[in-house]
Formats: structure tokens, sequence, C-alpha cells
């Protein structure tokens, strides 16, 4: 056996091997991504109940789906300054008290006001949840490795997503109130996270840098600027194209019942969650400019089925390829906005990431409702096939420009 293979040999367990601050922290990380999106996911099936219950119309009773993502436009970025300024546990640990003290207090809520009131206020605890999570994960891993844990996550996130659904609806079928019991259990998350979760010091130097530059100035930097707005684009092609066009062509085109297009969505999130977790294998092998032009051509791929398609199978592949587009790119993303973030911002420019991701998650639907009543769904689901492909075009042009620098990363 040669030296270098012997090198190998002894090498690969090490970097296999997490310490035991990783260990500890990773399920706390994984637990609260998980909390934060139950915030959005499980009350919808309970939307109903609480409609009759006091008396009001259904689409009044919505407003509780968009009063909890609401406050974190504003505040998602507030609470990345804070964390680059004072620590992430320091401020993940707090939002995880409001989010479960507010959540968990709507079960006793005695009107409609009242809880839309505390689902706001859940909202200022929820804005800073899964950004910081995703932070800290910068925090305690870099290379390859950060990109897998990354992929984990998003798997994770995406678990919740075709998962809370079914326990809210098994909780209301109980009583809407267990529906927002049930987030009192971010408050034993918040002290597992008080106990065990690292804090990164902030250095004397990050701070001076912060206040003489200012918390945005990372935005002057490129790619910086590219990885929040693609982020932001990303979620409108997931909410407008995926979860709002989608579905309405199911019904329209085909005559899709419910149930087959829950069939088709599961198919969509099973897929993104096996794409999510193989992230860190699949970077291994491409370069991040070239993983993001994958990603883009598969959401290119599934749109253009989905558009075309004229029975229910081949739209179900069309949704498939687009979860494999979600799965791969939100790590991804994820991923590059921690690795080009300036030392002493990296909570502010992934949580600027998360508020574009939200801007495009409240505006998708949006312009795939104009979209279909004014030009119908498939001009509609065209033109976000034409967004798609812009911004595969605009991943090729990275590869492009990154082969002709000779492997350097695209800055």
């Amino acid at each position: 056996m040669s030296g270098s293979e012997s090198e190998s040999h002894v090498e690969a367990p090490e970097r296999a091997r997490l310490t035991v601050e990783q260990k500890r922290a990773l399920p706390i990380i994984f637990m609260i991504s998980v909390c934060g999106v139950a915030g959005a996911t499980i009350v919808p099936p309970a939307i109903p109940t609480i409609a009759e219950n006091f008396g009001i119309a259904k689409s009044t009773a919505a407003m509780l789906l968009t009063a909890n993502p609401l406050p974190g436009i504003i505040l998602a970025p507030v609470a990345g300054i804070l964390a680059d300024r004072y620590g992430r546990r320091m401020v993940l640990i707090p939002c995880l008290v409001i989010f479960g003290v507010a959540g968990g207090l709507g079960a006793f809520a005695p009107s409609f006001w009242w809880l839309i009131a505390l689902r706001l206020l859940q909202g200022v605890g929820s804005a800073g949840m899964i950004n910081l999570a995703v932070v800290t994960i910068g925090d305690l891993f870099e290379g390859d490795r950060l990109t897998r844990m990354m992929g984990y996550n998003a798997g994770f996130l995406t678990l919740g997503t075709t998962s809370f659904p079914l326990v809210g609806g098994l909780l209301a079928d109980i009583s809407w109130r267990w529906v927002f019991g049930f987030f009192w259990t971010a408050l034993p998350i918040a002290v597992a996270g008080a106990l065990f979760l690292p804090e990164r010091k902030i250095t004397a130097l990050e701070r001076e840098q912060v206040r003489e530059s200012g918390p945005f100035s990372s935005l002057r930097i490129p790619v910086v600027r590219r990885i929040i707005i693609r982020g932001g684009v990303i979620f409108v092609l997931i909410f407008g194209a995926v979860l709002t066009a989608g579905p309405i062509l199911l019904s329209e085109r085909m005559s899709a019942s419910p149930r087959s297009i829950g069939f088709a969505l599961t198919a969509a999130a099973l897929c993104s969650m096996i794409a999510a977790v193989n992230t860190g294998r699949i970077r291994e092998r491409l370069h991040p400019a070239k993983s993001l032009f994958l990603a883009a051509s598969l959401y290119v791929i599934g749109l253009s089925i989905l558009t075309l398609s004229g029975a229910y199978w081949i739209a179900v592949i069309g949704f498939m390829f687009s979860g494999l587009a979600d799965g791969l790119s939100i790590p991804l993303l994820q991923t590059r906005a921690t690795e080009v973030a300036p030392p002493g911002r990296r909570g502010t420019v992934v949580a600027l990431w998360v508020s574009s991701a939200r801007i495009g998650q409240t505006s998708g639907p949006v312009l795939a409702k104009v979209g279909i009543d004014t030009l119908g769904i498939t001009a509609t689901l065209a033109g976000f096939v034409s967004i798609a492909f812009a911004l595969a075009a605009g991943s090729g042009w990275r590869v492009g420009k990154v082969e002709a620098d000779s492997g350097e990363h695209p800055s």
C-alpha cells in the first residue's frame, strides 16, 4: 500500500467523524426548522372548523395563514442583524419562546381577532427561527459537509411540510384548539437550545466592521445580490407554478379530484426530499454553478412537462421533476449564502435570503391568479417556464465563465 493510500484510509474516518458539539447541535437545529415550518402547515386543516366556531366566513378565517409569515418579511433581516451583533443563540432562543408561547396561547383565544393577534406575534418569533438554524449550520460546518447538512435540514423541512397537514387534520378532528396547543412543543426545544447550541464568538473586529460599513453593506457584493434574488425567484416558482397553477391545471384540464391533486403534490414533495438529502453528494461531483444550472434545468423540464401535459400521469412526472428542482435549489442556495457572506454578516445575508424567499412565497400565488384570470392556465404556466429558462440561462452563463476562468468559483 502506498503512502498516499495509507493517508487516505486514515483521513477518511476523521472527515466522517462529527465533534461532540456538532452531534449535540444538529438534532436541535433540525427540530427548530421543523417547528418553524409547522407554523405555516399545521393550521390550514383547522380553518373550516375555526370559521364555524367563530361564525365567520372561511375566507376570513384564512387570514390566519397570512398573519404568521407576514412579520418575517421585515423582521427576518432584523433578526439576522441582531444575531451578527449579539450571537445566534441570544436571538434564536427568545424567538423560540415567543413562537411557542404566542402559538400555544392561541388554544385559549376567546375570539377570532385575538387569534389573529397571537398569530402575528407568533410570526415575530418565527421570523428568526429557520434562518438562524441555517446560519448555525453555517457556523458549525464548511465545504461539502456544509452542503450535506443543509440538504438534511431541507429534507426535514420537506418532511414537516408534507406531514404537518395530516397532523393538523387529526388534531382538528378533536378540537381546533389542539392544533394551537401543538406549538407549546417549541418551549422544550428552546430549553435544549439554551443548553446545547454552541455560540459563535463575535470578534471586536467584526463588530467594528459592521458598525462602520452598515449591516446591509453585503448587498454591494454581486454574488450576494444574485443569491438573494435567485431565492425569491425560486419561491415564486414553487408557490406560484407548482403549488398554485399546477393544482388548478389538474382540476381544470384533467378533472382531477382533491385526492389526486394531493397525490401529485406528495410525489413532488417526496422527490424534493430525496434531492435535498443527496445535495451534498451532488455538489461533491459538481461545481456550485453547475449544480445550480442542473437545478434550474430541472425546473424547465418539470414545468414544461406540466404545461404541455394532456394526461394526469404525465402531469405527475412534471410535478416530480419540479420537486427534484426544489430539493436541490434550496440547500444549494442556503449553502452559498453562508459561504459568500463576509465575516460578521452571515446572519444578515441568510436573513435577507429568507426575506426574499418570503416575498416570493407571497407574490407567487398572486402572479399565478392574475395570470390565470387574464391569460389562462396554459399561458400562465408558460410564463413560469420562461422564468425558469432565464434562471437556467443565467446559471449556464456562470458555468461558462467558471470554465473560462479555469475552475474559479464565481464571485
